[in-house]
């Protein structure tokens, strides 16, 4: 009914005028009674400004009373004119008169028609009240707006002439370290304490907000809170989700932050293949020795994952440093990657492999990133209890075209332009177990059309295992044709075949690269010492990423003449603990197992 009133009164405002009301036995200033009307009162053009729909037992209006007001409307306040509470002495006066107060953290309206001021709907803890020139907004101490609707307040976002809220940082508000804090518009304060974020309410303590770790920036943006991490990637918090970080694109922020690209991680750190043999970026020949750790590539373990997110750059130094290692292998999982699936504690798996990569390499040493479990959409996990289409449980024969490509193009994508990652194409191709010529041929240039037996070396047990389903194979050639297609001139290792154990086959399965960046793995040392020379005689530089023991190939003195790189399997984190500082200690399964153990 206000609203009618209002209406109808901008036709006449701001004149003088006489308003005629009629209700039998009401009068404005009657003996503390309040005015109340009906609609079906209102007598001629010049209309009073109707108060709250109030008492209407008098529905007809029986006698004439009559009530005369002969005074204009009290001007409207200025657009963008507020009160700061609890308490004001002041008051807003709206475009229909009504006086708009402040009173211990209560809004009051009080209409033209009534003789005292009355509690406006339900409010409480109102640090503010804003007049925009139409509506009337308040904000509670909590710094949450809401917006008169007539009869009652409902929640919205800060009108754009709000002003500020008392103690809450401002848009756009970056920090980076210690000392540094955000104030948010719920009053919380928001620090960064050893890569950790930290929230504290206005009347709480300080506790971890969600999982974080490694940690370079916070931002405060459009009222929401993001975090950066050391991988340059962004999150942004939602209280009360399951999962409160998210990924997100970065906020619009000014300051020290991560650019849009990660750069390499040092101008030296990087590795070129050159003749038989892998070189830093200046020349120089490395001898590459370190291990596996494994766990990131078990998709239904994704509690063992966080520990990759969480371990810090001084940590990976000193497992480098107690170990004598200068390069890193971490399986990866094709599903994990290509859903992007969370960890326990919600945090992305790319977002894990990056920060894992990035802090590795802030060490001092490089990574491999191997594909070391995949499936074709068709499986659905079975074999190991789950249900979803392309759901990585195991080792494959071969590599999917319904992902491996797309994979492989996501990862390169990714890691471009950095030169301290080698990409791994696929960690150990048994095929369908038994070998031959065909398998070479898939193995290399993948099965076009046809459609070959899925196997699945399910959890990892045992050998591969039929699955009932068939799919179309990528080879070698395909995953290295599109890795190149990103731009990527990263190192390239491709398997030999069964289960990367034949040696004497791998230049039949050796891929062309128009960069001439590729190297050869083999696994456990088999084959005979002839076998490598012929890879290393055509120009192929060898890498033995995982192994036990070089006992029958003459130990490291061995691989350490030829330059061929070893990296043991492995390492883990089967625990769950917070990081893998346990790594420094537990020493990885093969060291010392050869005659002469690595200096």
């Amino acid at each position: 009914m206000r609203m009618l009133a209002a209406a109808l009164l901008s036709l006449l405002a701001p004149l003088a005028f006489a308003q005629t009301v009629s209700d039998p036995g009401w009068t404005l200033n009657g003996a503390g009674t309040p005015y109340a009307t009906q609609a079906a009162c209102i007598l001629g053009a010049d209309l009073l400004p109707l108060p709250a729909p109030g008492a209407t037992s008098k529905a007809a209006c029986a006698d004439t009373t009559t009530i005369t007001r002969t005074t204009p409307l009290p001007p409207a306040s200025a657009a963008g004119a507020y009160l700061r509470g609890p308490t004001s002495s002041a008051a807003l006066t709206d475009t229909v008169g009504t006086a708009w107060t402040l009173n211990g953290g209560i809004v009051y309206d009080q209409l033209v028609t009534a003789t005292a001021a009355a509690k406006a709907g339900f409010t409480g803890g109102v640090g503010l009240l804003l007049w925009d020139g139409s509506k009337i907004h308040q904000q509670n101490q909590a710094c949450l707006w809401w917006d008169w609707t007539g009869s009652t307040w409902a929640s919205e976002a800060a009108p754009p002439t709000a002003p500020p809220c008392a103690g809450v940082s401002p848009s756009g508000t970056i920090i980076t370290g210690a000392g540094q804090s955000i104030v948010d518009a719920t009053l919380t304060t928001w620090t960064i304490q050893a890569g950790v974020v930290y929230s504290q309410p206005s009347a709480g303590a300080a506790a971890p907000a969600g999982f974080s770790a490694n940690v370079i920036a916070l931002a405060y943006v459009g009222g929401k809170i993001y975090q950066e991490n050391a991988a340059c990637q962004w999150y942004g918090w939602t209280a009360g989700a399951a999962s409160p970080w998210a990924a997100v694109s970065a906020p619009a922020v000014t300051g020290p932050t991560c650019p849009a690209t990660p750069p390499p991680p040092a101008a030296s750190l990087g590795i070129k293949v050159h003749g038989a043999t892998f070189t830093d970026l200046t020349g120089n020949v490395l001898q590459l020795q370190g291990e596996n750790v494994t766990a990131i590539e078990i998709s239904y373990a994704n509690s063992m994952w966080d520990a990759y997110y969480a371990t810090t750059v001084a940590t990976w130094k000193s497992i480098l440093t107690a170990w004598h290692m200068n390069i890193i292998r971490l399986p990866l999982n094709e599903w994990a990657w290509r859903t992007n699936a969370p960890s326990a504690k919600g945090v992305a798996y790319q977002t894990i492999v990056a920060t894992a990569v990035a802090n590795i390499n802030a060490a001092g040493a490089y990574v491999i990133l191997d594909l070391h479990w995949a499936a074709p959409n068709a499986y659905t996990g079975n074999l190991s209890g789950n249900n979803a289409a392309g759901y990585a449980d195991g080792q494959p024969g071969y590599i999917d075209a319904d992902n491996g490509v797309n994979f492989w193009t996501s990862v390169a994508t990714a890691y471009k332009n950095n030169p301290a990652v080698l990409f791994e194409l696929f960690n150990e191709p048994y095929g369908d177990n038994s070998g031959g010529a065909s398998s070479y041929q898939y193995l290399k240039n993948g099965s076009g059309t046809t459609q070959v037996p899925f196997l699945d070396q399910a959890e990892g047990k045992g050998t591969g295992q039929s699955t009932g389903k068939n799919y179309a194979v990528v080879g070698h050639q395909q995953l290295v044709t599109a890795i190149r297609a990103t731009g990527a001139t990263n190192v390239i290792l491709y398997s030999c075949p069964v289960w990367d154990s034949e040696p004497s086959q791998s230049l039949a399965v050796e891929p062309t690269d128009p960069l001439n960046q590729l190297g050869a793995t083999v696994h456990y040392a088999n084959g005979s010492n002839a076998d490598y020379t012929n890879i290393l005689n055509a120009g192929i530089p060898i890498i033995m990423t995982e192994f036990y023991t070089l006992a029958s190939r003459g130990g490291y003195p061995w691989a350490q003449a030829a330059h061929i790189g070893y990296v043991m399997w492995g390492a883990n984190n089967w625990n769950s603990n917070a990081d893998l500082s346990s790594l420094i200690t537990a020493s990885p399964w093969s060291f010392n197992s050869a005659s002469v153990a690595w200096q």
